[in-house]
Order: C-alpha cells, then structure tokens, then sequence
C-alpha cells in the first residue's frame, strides 16, 4: 500500500492521508522504535509497519 502512495505529490498524500508525509514519516518512526523495544516470540508480521500506519490513519478517519 505504501509503495504505491509514496510517489504522490505532499499535497496529495496529506489530501488522501489526512497527514503530512513528514507526519507519517514521523509516525512509523515512532511505531518502528516502539517495535523494537518489545519482544515478541513468533514469526515477523505480514504487513509493514508503513502499511500498518496507513490503515491506522485511514480506520481513525472513520
């Protein structure tokens, strides 16, 4: 989801997203530290963390 969106222009992205492409730049950052101070047995996730950012902004939306 995120590959596809990334080209957009920042007007688009923050029209479409809601957010900045700073923000949510921002936000994975956040997500990706938190991610790796906890440690949790098991196989790695499907989706990226972007991608679970994306569909976090976008659920929040509703």
């Amino acid at each position: 989801m995120h590959s596809k969106v990334k080209h957009l222009k920042p007007a688009k992205f923050q029209r479409f997203w809601g957010v900045k492409p700073e923000t949510f730049e921002y936000m994975v950052e956040v997500v990706r530290h938190h991610s790796q101070q906890k440690h949790k047995p098991g196989r790695p996730g499907k989706i990226s963390l972007s991608d679970q950012v994306l569909m976090t902004i976008k659920r929040m939306e509703k």
